[in-house]
């Protein structure tokens, strides 16, 4: 379906594009601060972890019907920007 800019529903096309197709798949790297459990594994503190924020936004866990395009999603809380204190600090600019 379309939208136009006085269409009520821009705003969840807009994040459902950004959860569907990110700007940039990205691999943030992060090392935990200590010993930190990761499912079923405690990760030590000189692990190195790696996340690639395109197939997080996709889990099923988090979004049912992860591969389908649905504007009817009520949270916004894919990583395309970040997250907590790695979160975009233009990520309000780049949505307007």
């Amino acid at each position: 379906a379309a939208a136009s800019a006085d269409d009520a529903g821009l705003d969840a096309v807009i994040h459902e594009c950004l959860r569907f197709q990110p700007v940039a798949g990205m691999l943030v790297r992060r090392t935990p601060a200590g010993g930190c459990p990761l499912g079923s594994v405690n990760l030590d503190p000189r692990s190195l972890v790696c996340d690639l924020t395109a197939v997080a936004s996709r889990h099923p866990a988090s979004f049912p019907q992860p591969d389908a395009f649905r504007t009817d999603r009520t949270a916004a809380s894919y990583l395309t920007f970040g997250a907590g204190p790695h979160a975009c600090a233009g990520a309000w600019l780049a949505l307007l």
